[in-house]
């Protein structure tokens, strides 16, 4: 298997790009490129774990939910896979991340 996902990388990471997203849309999930540039920029384009610039993705805290996008590097991401902030996170990265949604919150008011 994994010499087939050498072989065949690009392929294999488009078939399970689309396959979450199918899975988002079952969930009505509405996540639009204006609520990713809002989750980069909250992160100032970095990982929020362990700094990177390359290779990011969008994490949700809740699994598939619309709620507190964080940035992630893909690798990052598949760490935390399905767990939940507080079994991933160390309670000050939690305390920073409240901040940030707060702030955040803020400003979507604001545009209101």
């Amino acid at each position: 298997m994994k010499k087939y996902y050498e072989a065949n990388k690009e392929q294999c990471d488009l078939n399970f790009a689309q396959s979450n997203r199918n899975a988002k849309v079952k969930l009505n999930e509405k996540f639009s490129k204006a609520d990713e540039r809002i989750a980069r920029d909250s992160f100032n384009g970095k990982c929020y774990v362990c700094g990177s610039i390359k290779s990011l993705a969008i994490d949700h805290h809740v699994p598939l939910t619309l709620a507190n996008a964080v940035l992630l590097y893909r690798s990052c991401n598949s760490k935390k896979g399905k767990k939940l902030p507080q079994q991933f996170y160390m309670l000050e990265r939690l305390v920073g991340l409240a901040l940030i949604f707060k702030r955040d919150d803020k400003c979507q008011e604001k545009k209101t």
